[in-house]
């Protein structure tokens, strides 16, 4: 049988329009790419949860960490300049100006040399709104602003409370955060009372240092991934605001929701923390348990942890990509077996049908070293064999049909 007759055997057969009818009912291929393609789109929904919600984590925690470093670093800024302050300020307290002008009070002279020195102090260290010398009566005797020299900042039940505490003890207080009478100003204010050979009060020395200024400091110094960064300075023992960059909370209480948190973390003695509020403002705080302050850093969550959803639009985009390049694959080699599959199928159904022509649709899966390769080789060989045997029992069939019993079965191929 020529290659002719063979393709004729083929169109006879109908390969063409069985190929076309079979790839319409690849069922197994189809239930296989619809398991593989459900499978890696569940794995990697599965895995970019799991991926995305560790890596938030990651990079929240590190967020919060840096956040509370900044805040404790701005914190120890604020620690430092109060410090500085009450440090100049017991230093101002040891000049010979300051002991005798409480000594001698009435002495124009050593009033005009106090004077002079207690400006002459605020001038070398420009932080003081108010430098000055005042008596057991709270009567300044010196003040770097003249105008309320001799004019007494207490009196009555305020001025008895004072000499029996703030005169009694032999260290600097600090009375924290208030609001200047004389400029409405911020200001930290301390005292430091000092003492005669009989340890008795003779006065005391007074300043109002800017708040303002050390917080201006702090506001202008850049913290990393959080430009709009607000600060807050609270009464850590009765919640009220000692700072805040709206004026007009200042001296009132507290009532956001991290700032009431921070209050309860305090009071519970904690040192510093993060919290995010409801309405989408994280907040971090630091203790400064020293001078009875609580410092935060607030700022919008959207703004600082855009990092987070970054990483999680580009993991689930890298997920998406990766799953549909694994489906796409599978699907091309799912698709490659099956036609391969439909060709063999095709020969099987032809070799039952007793239709022995070569196919030469075989001959390219032949040289496949895989499993329909093996096929391919095997029925081409079953078909070789089956159409030699046929053409022996012709032969034999045909020669005893001419009357020939002396059959040389020599001639045979196969049987």
């Amino acid at each position: 049988m020529n290659k002719r007759e063979a393709k004729k055997g083929r169109e006879k057969g109908g390969f063409s329009v069985f190929k076309k009818t079979a790839s319409r009912s690849q069922h197994l291929a189809t239930k296989i790419g619809v398991y593989i393609a459900l499978i890696t789109f569940l794995g990697m929904i599965a895995l970019w949860i799991m991926t995305s919600v560790f890596t938030a984590n990651m990079i929240r925690t590190n967020i919060s960490n840096q956040m509370i470093d900044a805040a404790k670093a701005r914190a120890l800024i604020i620690e430092n300049y109060v410090s500085d302050a009450e440090d100049y300020l017991k230093s101002f307290s040891l000049g010979n100006a300051v002991r005798n002008v409480l000594t001698n009070k009435n002495n124009p002279v050593a009033l005009a040399i106090a004077q002079q020195y207690t400006l002459e102090s605020a001038a070398a260290k420009p932080i003081f709104e108010g430098l000055y010398i005042a008596d057991t009566n709270t009567v300044p005797l010196t003040h770097i602003t003249e105008s309320v020299v001799g004019k007494p900042t207490r009196t009555g039940q305020r001025l008895m409370e004072f000499q029996n505490t703030m005169m009694k003890t032999h260290s600097i207080t600090n009375v924290g955060i208030m609001e200047s009478p004389a400029t409405g100003n911020m200001v930290i204010s301390m005292y430091y009372p000092l003492f005669d050979d009989a340890d008795m009060c003779i006065g005391y020395v007074g300043a109002a240092v800017y708040a303002d200024q050390i917080m201006d400091v702090i506001s202008d110094l850049p913290l990393e991934g959080l430009p709009s960064a607000t600060y807050t300075l609270l009464n850590a023992n009765n919640g009220v605001y000692l700072y805040h960059h709206n004026a007009s909370l200042l001296n009132t209480e507290a009532k956001t929701e991290n700032c009431q948190w921070v209050m309860e973390q305090i009071k519970e003695g904690g040192a510093s923390g993060s919290h995010e509020s409801s309405d989408g403002v994280f907040s971090i705080y630091t203790n400064l348990s020293t001078r009875g302050w609580a410092f935060m850093v607030e700022g919008s969550s959207n703004e600082i942890f855009s990092d987070v959803r970054m990483v999680r639009v580009i993991t689930a985009f890298v997920f998406v990509l990766m799953a549909g390049l694994i489906v796409f694959v599978s699907m091309l080699q799912l698709r490659n077996v099956g036609t391969s599959l439909l060709t063999l199928e095709y020969s099987i159904r032809r070799l039952g049908k007793l239709q022995l022509a070569h196919d030469e649709y075989l001959d390219k899966y032949r040289t496949r070293n895989d499993e329909v390769g093996k096929i391919a080789t095997s029925t081409i060989s079953l078909t070789d064999t089956l159409e030699a045997t046929i053409s022996d029992i012709n032969r034999v069939l045909g020669s005893i049909a001419k009357g020939d019993l002396t059959v040389d079965v020599r001639k045979n191929n196969h049987l």
